[in-house]
């Protein structure tokens, strides 16, 4: 068995994740995390290449949801602007809310896979859900201070694993 903070690929950047990669891992729906994986923290400004990233998904058939922590109204209008799902207040990487998403994704969870730029919260939520998980590496370091803390943790973790 795997680690929970283990994710099943680590990409350098969204953009390396592509609809053949992902339809060999068995994936139509993707769960995709907002700040320092879509956009610059704190922002709506995508980060280069993540506009045209979700549009190729749209365009493959998946089903792409924006998976975030962040507040309501901001989520709420990156997923219009980009004409994506949303699930809101994630509360990652709790599950609690796992049901809710259970209810309004048709797909078995089975052809689910959350993406993220942190390992505490989107990897070790989507495995804690037992959905796949693909871990992309944060673009930038502007981030909420707790956020940069357990960076520090993060990177040990990442070259213990032989990733950094």
């Amino acid at each position: 068995m795997k680690h929970l903070t283990e994710p099943l690929r680590y990409c350098r950047s969204l953009t390396d994740i592509d609809g053949d990669l992902l339809r060999s891992i068995g994936v139509k729906t993707l769960l995709v995390d907002l700040d320092n994986t879509l956009v610059f923290w704190h922002t709506s400004d995508c980060l280069p290449g993540a506009s045209d990233w979700l549009e190729e998904r749209r365009r493959d058939g998946f089903d792409v949801y924006l998976f975030s922590n962040a507040g309501k109204k901001r989520a709420e209008s990156f997923a219009s602007e980009h004409g994506i799902g949303i699930l809101p207040y994630a509360g990652k990487p709790w599950t609690c809310l796992f049901r809710n998403l259970s209810k309004r994704i048709r797909a078995p969870k089975s052809e689910w896979a959350v993406i993220g730029d942190q390992i505490y919260t989107d990897v070790l939520c989507g495995n804690l859900m037992g959905v796949k998980t693909l871990y992309v590496f944060p673009y930038s370091e502007r981030e909420w201070w707790w956020t940069r803390f357990v960076r520090r943790i993060e990177r040990f973790v990442l070259k213990k694993r032989g990733i950094l």
